[in-house]
Formats: C-alpha cells, sequence, structure tokens
C-alpha cells in the first residue's frame, strides 16, 4: 500500500467513483475513491464484481473541491469542481472573470448516461471565452476543462 501525492483532484482518473459511501456492485475494475476522511482511501473493484480491493490512500493537497448534482454558481473559492450529471443535465454558473486569479478546472464525472453539464457566463462578464458575444460550454460525459481568467472580463479555456 502506498500514499500518491496529486496536484489536484483532476489528476483521478476519469470515471472514478468519488464519493464517501460505497457504490456497490458496478463491475470489476473501476475505482471507488472514498472521500469519507483524509487520506482519501482508493479501492479497485475485484474481479468477481464482489468487493472492493484497497489499493492504497490519495493526499489531495491544497485543493478546495465541491461535487454538483444540480444547478449551481461558482463559488469563489472554488478550484475543481466536479459535475454530477446521472441525474439530469446540469448547469455551472460562473462568477465574473475579476473575482477570480487562479485556475478552475470542471470535470463531468457522470458515468451512467449522456446527460450533460453546461457552463454559463455571468450575466455582467458574459464573455466566456473571447467570444464577442456570451457563450457556453458544454462538458459531455467524462470531459474536464480548465478556466483561466485571461482578464478582468475574458475567461480562457485550457
Amino acid at each position: 500500500m502506498s500514499t500518491v501525492f496529486l496536484k489536484d483532484a483532476t489528476d483521478v482518473a476519469r470515471g472514478a467513483y468519488i464519493q464517501s459511501t460505497d457504490p456497490g456492485v458496478v463491475g470489476s475494475k473501476h475505482i471507488w475513491i472514498n472521500t469519507t476522511a483524509l487520506p482519501y482511501a482508493v479501492h479497485k473493484r475485484n474481479d468477481t464484481n464482489t468487493a472492493w480491493d484497497l489499493l492504497g490512500y490519495l493526499a489531495v493537497l491544497t485543493t478546495t473541491k465541491r461535487v454538483i448534482t444540480a444547478n449551481s454558481t461558482e463559488v469563489a473559492t472554488d478550484q475543481v469542481v466536479f459535475i454530477q450529471t446521472s441525474g439530469g443535465p446540469v448547469n455551472f454558473q460562473l462568477l465574473p472573470a475579476s473575482g477570480r486569479v487562479a485556475p478552475l478546472t470542471v470535470v463531468n464525472v457522470n458515468e451512467t448516461n449522456t446527460n450533460d453539464a453546461t457552463i454559463l457566463p455571468n450575466a455582467t462578464a458574459p464573455d466566456v471565452f473571447g467570444a464577442a458575444a456570451a457563450s457556453s460550454l458544454v462538458l459531455h460525459p467524462g470531459d474536464r476543462y480548465t478556466i483561466l481568467p485571461r482578464t478582468t472580463t475574458v475567461w480562457e479555456i485550457i
């Protein structure tokens, strides 16, 4: 067993169950990151799909993360937002670019269906990605984007 230190929570493999409760019977070789307490325990579903094998521990360093399952607005301290769209499409509203000085990573972690997440511009600073008009960004299941404030009025995606 080992402890893995990551720069931020987005270094986790796509499709991992990131939650404090046992996801149950999900199929062999799936990853579950148990967020009950730090360091997070990393489990892999065994080949017979009957139990979780402990692989090690994950220590996420200085990253503020949130998991949302319904429409939500960015919080100034957000660094990583995991959007779970298994219950339906979810909209995520950005703050004005002037309110952010650090990157924001947004991930659609849904693996159960094709529901999308949409990143919406802020009404007072609608320029999301340098477009002349207000624009939005659709995240399909598994998509991950890092968004940076390019100026005090414009967001940039990398």
